[in-house]
């Protein structure tokens, strides 16, 4: 499952015993299970046959599965309603759905399809709340057709992992951290922008990298980036490895097209980084003058100042306070406390 799917599992098994049922598209028909205090994780790979069916079928015999091993169900947590809520709707118990998926968005220029978009807002339609990550994704769901009541539930994070340190590099470290996909991150603005931070004079690191194609990301350094000695790759990291490279930051950077609630901005904040980003998504409900550096999507000059006022401005940002309030909204504890709120109103 997907890490921030996991995160929010891990939250809520602080106060509820959770059983994360998943499938997997792969050659071997297998299981696995993992089990943790209040958490049992149940992946099961399975190869594809028929597209909706195949994925229905692994998913019940994880559920299946679940049962024979004891586990009984109040509610069901839906994370992305297409496809894993055609099974909660099959089950026949109470719903939540989590939503992370952008294709709502009609910037993302996701293909529906007549019969997927469909089956989606039935799925929507029927569950007793949808919780989208941001209140731009809830707004860009109800256009798509839900009418379910939407309460927005942050992405969380592991601040035992991610905090801060009072050492920093003695030169200033921007970081950049994702999927390195194009088409959102906007990788080739952010070394466009860097390269022109280079011809200003700026003495700086960027450090940038993540789970994409590393191989992709240096020739894009090589054609649009700063010199090479500006530059650090960042490989496909465990999460303490992540958290450990942004404790070697002073920012994170972020100049998207668009955006849902990035994990990443959330864990920067909570290891004391001001972020600097644009405008887009979910992301200017979470940034604001105290903890970061809003800048338009697309306007590359303003993202170029942006850098520059970052390097100058950085030593006014209250990184302690940064922490404080981040760990406050996105923590474990805090999410968790959000989530069993909705339990009990769905229970009741």
């Amino acid at each position: 499952m997907g890490n921030f799917v996991q995160r929010h599992a891990f939250a809520v098994s602080e106060l509820h015993n959770v059983v994360v049922v998943s499938a997997h598209e792969s050659d071997k028909p297998e299981v696995e299970i993992n089990e943790l205090p209040n958490l049992t994780e149940i992946r099961v790979y399975f190869k594809k046959k028929l597209p909706l069916f195949s994925y229905q079928k692994a998913i019940n015999k994880g559920i299946d599965l679940a049962k024979q091993m004891g586990y009984s169900f109040d509610l069901a947590h839906v994370h992305v309603a297409y496809p894993a809520g055609v099974v909660a709707i099959a089950q026949n118990l109470p719903y939540v759905i989590t939503e992370h998926f952008s294709g709502y968005h009609p910037q993302s220029n996701f293909k529906w399809g007549y019969g997927r978009k469909r089956i989606t807002n039935r799925i929507l339609n029927k569950a007793r709340y949808i919780l989208p990550v941001s209140d731009h994704l809830g707004r860009a769901i109800a256009t798509f057709g839900a009418e379910t009541k939407m309460l927005k539930v942050s992405n969380v994070v592991d601040t035992s992992i991610f905090y801060p340190t009072p050492v920093k590099p003695e030169k200033f470290t921007f970081l950049h951290i994702s999927t390195l996909e194009e088409r959102s991150k906007n990788i080739t603005g952010i070394l466009r922008g860097f390269k022109k931070l280079e011809e200003a004079g700026k003495d700086f690191i960027l450090k940038i990298g993540g789970d994409g194609d590393l191989e992709e990301l240096k020739l894009k350094i090589r054609e649009f980036g700063p010199s090479s000695e500006k530059v650090e790759i960042v490989p496909k990291q465990h999460i303490d490895g992540i958290a450990d490279t942004m404790r070697s930051a002073h920012c994170l950077v972020m100049f998207s097209h668009f955006e849902n609630q990035p994990c990443t901005i959330l864990e920067a904040l909570c290891s004391g980084l001001p972020v600097l980003s644009s405008d887009v998504g979910g992301i200017p409900e979470v940034l604001d003058e105290t903890n970061g550096i809003l800048i338009p999507a697309e306007a590359e000059d303003l993202f170029i100042a942006g850098l520059i006022d970052m390097m100058e401005s950085y030593r006014s940002f209250d990184l302690t306070e940064i922490t404080i309030q981040a760990s406050k909204l996105y923590s474990y504890q805090a999410v968790a406390k959000r989530i069993d709120e909705i339990y009990i109103n769905v229970l009741k």
